[in-house]
């Protein structure tokens, strides 16, 4: 039988600062962190972290070293401590957020001040706080070498600053009419049949995504296919992403799928658009095993006219179900990838939305 340790005060607090987090962004907070945050924290004798952790009950905060990261903030009754304040405190001091004097693994009032500045520079709502979204932004940051004396490249400054705006959790547009009207006879049949069925379960598995809901476009909606007509309806609903399915023409096109992306001739192109395709070309030529055509720019109306960044996967000579399958899951891993900055996460039923509203 396992026998239930007593919490540490360190976890309490986290406890309560987690639950004051899930407070002020709507999130529900499971039963054991509110009835772990109730408990009295003035009768729990604090343990020596090094110590071994032993049989520890469902739902008891784990160590930093097994647990995910907790939100981090400044408690001033009792402030926050411990490695990961320390962690914390040295990469704000190699952005240039601080010098050595931060470091010192409390998170008192001048950490909480280099978070704030930190969380200016990188448009997250700046409280202070190092939650979910401002800790992924650090990672993206260190896994990237950018620190005082390598500053992030405009694509990599567009892309954290959609992640960290996108506040709604709003629509994925998925269209499946635009590119239809490319394809004639026996071929534009079995095109549409494809994307069909490449369209519906890519919508059911973005409705896995927490927080985030898909639109799909089919010729019911705009029979006449026109792409201006499209981009104004994405426009007016506020779209986050579009995402254009396409089948190219088996006579003249070699296997595999190709991604492409808002780009003309002059190297003008989607900031964002650009690496939304690339994690999206990337899952599917891995999760479908099919051959990689490679990401491209492409100028379109569509493209041009639409505000949200939009993308299209082609594939071709693709017609087995398990195979394209397999496409509708990598698009759908490479969207989830894009929004958690590359990253990846344990968590399966990932909530998308509250990772682009929290911190």
């Amino acid at each position: 039988m396992t026998t239930r340790r007593p919490p540490t005060r360190l976890e309490v607090l986290a406890a309560r600062a987690q639950l004051a987090l899930d407070r002020k962004t709507a999130t529900p907070s499971p039963r054991w962190l509110i009835e772990l945050a109730a408990t009295d924290a003035r009768d729990i004798d604090e343990r020596d972290s090094t110590e071994s952790p032993g049989p520890r009950a469902a739902g008891t905060l784990l160590p930093s070293s097994t647990r995910k990261p907790r939100a981090l903030a400044r408690l001033r009754a009792r402030p926050m401590q411990g490695k990961d304040v320390l962690d914390l405190q040295r990469q704000l001091v190699e952005l240039g957020y601080g010098d050595d004097s931060l470091i010192d693994g409390v998170f008192q009032e001048s950490t909480e001040l280099a978070v704030r500045r930190l969380q200016n520079d990188y448009d997250i709502l700046n409280d202070g706080v190092c939650g979910k979204v401002t800790q992924r932004v650090l990672k993206f940051l260190e896994e990237h070498g950018i620190d005082r004396d390598h500053r992030p490249t405009i694509q990599q400054q567009h892309m954290i600053s959609f992640i960290v705006r996108t506040q709604q959790g709003g629509f994925v547009i998925l269209d499946l009419v635009s590119r239809t009207a490319m394809t004639t006879g026996r071929h534009a049949v079995l095109a549409d049949s494809l994307i069909d069925r490449v369209g519906h379960l890519l919508e059911a598995h973005i409705a896995e995504f927490r927080g985030v809901q898909s639109w799909m476009l089919n010729s019911a909606d705009f029979p006449m296919q026109d792409e201006d007509e499209i981009a104004a309806f994405a426009n007016d609903i506020k779209a986050e992403l579009m995402i254009t399915l396409s089948v190219a023409d088996s006579t003249v096109a070699g296997p595999g799928c190709a991604t492409y992306y808002f780009g003309s001739a002059d190297d003008v192109y989607s900031h964002v658009g650009r690496p939304l395709a690339e994690f999206i070309q990337a899952e599917v030529v891995r999760i479908a095993d099919v051959p990689d055509r490679g990401v491209h720019p492409e100028y379109s109306r569509l493209f041009e006219q639409t505000k949200a960044p939009t993308v299209r996967v082609e594939f071709a000579n693709v017609t087995d179900d398990e195979r394209l399958d397999r496409i509708s899951v990598g698009i759908a891993s490479g969207i989830r990838k894009f929004y958690l900055l590359g990253q990846n996460d344990d968590d399966t039923a990932f909530d998308l939305g509250s990772a682009v509203r929290s911190r």
